[in-house]
């Protein structure tokens, strides 16, 4: 493929650092989830006392007292004190504030609630992982004594039971390690949790259980270095049947959580294309209309991201009408939203002419033009590269439209930022305007019309000001642009000799 292509794997990011902006992008889709979401998202505690024993709200006796029996208890050959000192343990962990987790590791306890898993009785196995699946919602250093403890095998015993209830509780404990820290994910995988987890991935299966196990396979594709793309292959077309049947909202947004993480593609791996093979992009075009932004933010990064492949991946997503909806979801009510949906757009418009015309059908131009002007920063940041991203990409009558609907007014207007990525945007999209007015102007034998108009818009002030800008590339493209367009009024002795490529910025 051409160059442009290439340059579109990285984002379309010409000018800028792409890696600095994938990596922004990246660190507020933690923050992002973690603020629509319960408050530790990749961690929960289960609480629900349905299948256990009720937590005794009377009991006068310290942690430490219990702990002290517990072990007793623990270590008699008692089966029944046995299950009451897992029970206790238990209930110490399902507290709603500061379970004692960092107490119970002190004690000893943790590995003799091990040797209880081999005991053939299903209530203890039961507890004993509810227990362990508390226990994992603690820090990285409490996880690693939880996973050190040899607990992970009796899990993959219990995924493989068929009882519901049991597996559910594995599952839960085992999304809980996956969701600590990178290290912990990779082990799982490696022992084959993914596989025990799939078969339970279909929609026939009770709605709390399939919760859970999207939940856990989602903390499974999460975070960096991503899951090799082969766990990614084998668990798409199995999340992709349950995600075009499913109603519930939480399932739905798991699988879009863990389709968004499956896809992100960085050393061109194939993992859009797996995303495709799997049939999951028309459902996720479908879900940027529901009614939950739970569901729509993971969706619309699902589809952000199909859209940064190459141009035959980013046209299954527009044959799926794909921009009408992103268009709409310009003027959500959340900015973060918004923000995605225009930084979709702009990978769009950094396509072929084609991709860029199903923008400019779907009337998004005077929308973004709008965001230019009022939108927050983080939003105006990605409605500016929309913009500069149709001018470098579009045909001289694309770039016409893009003039006619009030660009260069905005594009001035930038000029004056202090983002220097958005001057710097600003000002290659003006350069783009420039040359196409001037071919115009030479076919017909005129004054370059669009020299006027930023002339008229305040725009050559700007950039006569901005020949003295700190930054290399700025100032150079100022003084280049003026002694291009404006060569009257180029003042000789300003010029230092200097070298800059500008077309390697």
């Amino acid at each position: 493929m051409d160059e442009r292509l290439e340059r579109r794997k990285l984002e379309f990011k010409s000018s800028l650092d792409t890696n600095d902006s994938r990596r922004k992008r990246e660190d507020e889709s933690f923050s992002l989830r973690k603020k629509n979401r319960d408050e530790q998202y990749a961690k929960r505690r289960f609480q629900s006392d349905q299948a256990g024993t009720p937590v005794n709200p009377f009991s006068q006796d310290t942690d430490d007292t219990v702990l002290a029996r517990c072990v007793q208890q623990l270590t008699s050959n008692d089966v029944d004190a046995k299950l009451k000192a897992v029970v206790s343990l238990r209930e110490m962990t399902c507290r709603e504030y500061q379970p004692p987790i960092g107490k119970i590791i002190a004690s000893g306890c943790v590995p003799l609630v091990v040797q209880t898993l081999q005991i053939p009785n299903e209530k203890i196995h039961y507890e004993a992982t509810w227990f362990f699946t508390n226990m994992a919602t603690g820090e990285t250093q409490h996880v690693q004594v939880v996973v050190a403890s040899g607990c992970v095998p009796y899990f993959f015993h219990m995924l493989q039971t068929q009882k519901e209830e049991y597996v559910n509780q594995a599952a839960w404990a085992l999304g809980n390690i996956a969701g600590d820290c990178i290290p912990f994910r990779d082990q799982l995988l490696a022992a084959g949790a993914l596989h025990l987890l799939l078969p339970y991935c279909r929609p026939q299966v009770n709605v709390t259980l399939l919760r859970t196990i999207v939940w856990t396979i989602s903390n499974m594709f999460r975070g960096k270095p991503h899951v090799p793309v082969d766990f990614v292959r084998m668990a798409l077309p199995p999340l992709t049947q349950v995600l075009t049947v499913c109603l519930d909202q939480e399932v739905l947004t798991d699988i879009c959580w863990a389709i968004s993480y499956a896809s992100d593609e960085e050393k061109n791996e194939g993992r859009i294309q797996a995303v495709i093979a799997a049939g999951a992009v028309p459902k996720l075009v479908e879900l940027l209309e529901s009614k939950h932004p739970s569901i729509q933010t993971p969706a619309l990064r699902a589809i952000g991201n199909v859209v940064t492949g190459d141009d035959l991946e980013t046209q299954v997503a527009l044959s799926n009408q794909v921009v009408p909806r992103l268009v709409k979801l310009l003027q959500h009510e959340k900015t973060n939203i918004k923000r995605e949906a225009c930084w979709t757009l702009s990978n769009i418009m950094a396509g072929n002419c084609d991709q860029i015309q199903h923008v400019l059908d779907a009337n998004a131009v005077p929308i973004i033009i709008e965001m230019i002007r009022n939108a927050p920063s983080i939003v105006k940041l990605e409605a500016a590269w929309s913009i500069s991203n149709a001018c470098t990409n579009g045909t001289p009558a694309q770039i016409r439209y893009l003039v006619e609907q009030g660009s260069v007014p905005v594009m001035c207007e930038l000029l004056a930022q202090q983002n220097t990525k958005l001057i710097t945007l600003a000002m290659e999209a003006i350069h783009r305007m420039l040359k196409v007015g001037q071919h115009s102007a030479d076919e017909r034998g005129e004054n370059n019309k669009i020299c006027v108009f930023v002339e008229q818009c305040g725009g050559f002030d700007k950039l006569e000001h901005l020949q003295q800008h700190d930054h290399d590339y700025i100032r150079g493209l100022a003084m280049r642009l003026i002694a291009e367009y404006w060569p009257k009024a180029v003042d000789e002795d300003f010029f230092a000799p200097r070298e800059i490529d500008y077309d390697s910025q």
